[in-house]
């Protein structure tokens, strides 16, 4: 399996064929095609977490589930079996270019925080924000017998609750309000002590490869 720099060396590659075909194909089919090699590229480089993300994470965090991944016991490489959640705003690109920097950014709050709200119900673990995205673990810290299920609904109730966002930002955006969701169940290497500094070894790859699948054209919006 490719590493995530070896992904970004192959994607870049692509890339600059793809600049090199422009005066056969046109600018169109060029920026179409570097369009969606971008998204993958930008999804591979978000991967791993910033510090400001963290801090934000754990502020959201509510305090009962908080003192229970703390208690939860990780073990250093131990493998267990998690389902990933990605969630993000379609179209967000072409959202940002109708909005002002603070509309933006107080949608992208907003947003987040239902999001984030919807994995806690179900606890699961946010383990990252990624600009307009979400990423959540279901299975670690915290392990239960219906991890994937929580996901699951926890995917349904960011949909309601974004149906519930969309009609306040409707008048300033033009267009639906709605989510790309991804779900996707595996075995992972565990490192780190529970919540303090939470990190599943293959998670920032599975991240990025679900993002870059949602960035695809042939798939329902949710």
């Amino acid at each position: 399996m490719a590493s995530e720099q070896e992904l970004l060396t192959q994607l870049e590659r692509a890339a600059a064929a793809q600049e090199q075909l422009r005066p056969t194909l046109g600018d169109a089919a060029v920026d179409a095609a570097l369009a969606a090699i971008r998204a993958q590229m930008e999804a591979l480089r978000g991967a791993l977490p910033t510090p400001d993300s963290l801090q934000r994470i754990q502020g959201l965090l509510p305090p009962g589930l908080a003192a229970k991944m703390r208690a939860a016991s990780v073990g250093e490489g131990e493998r267990k079996q998690v389902t990933v959640l990605f969630a993000d705003i379609s179209g967000f690109t072409s959202i940002a270019e109708r909005l002002d920097v603070e509309e933006l950014a107080a949608l992208v709050d907003e947003a987040l925080r239902a999001l984030a709200d919807a994995v806690f119900a179900h606890e699961g673990y946010v383990d990252k924000f990624i600009g307009d995205a979400v990423m959540a673990v279901f299975g670690a810290p915290l392990s239960h017998e219906d991890d994937a299920a929580r996901a699951l609904h926890a995917a349904l109730a960011m949909r309601e609750k974004m149906a519930a966002l969309a009609p306040r930002w409707a008048g300033r955006l033009g267009a639906p309000l709605t989510l790309h969701i991804g779900v996707n169940t595996g075995t992972v290497r565990l490192a780190g002590e529970a919540l303090a500094s939470f990190e599943a070894a293959a998670l920032p790859t599975e991240a990025a490869r679900i993002r870059a699948f949602l960035a695809g054209e042939n798939l329902s919006r949710m």
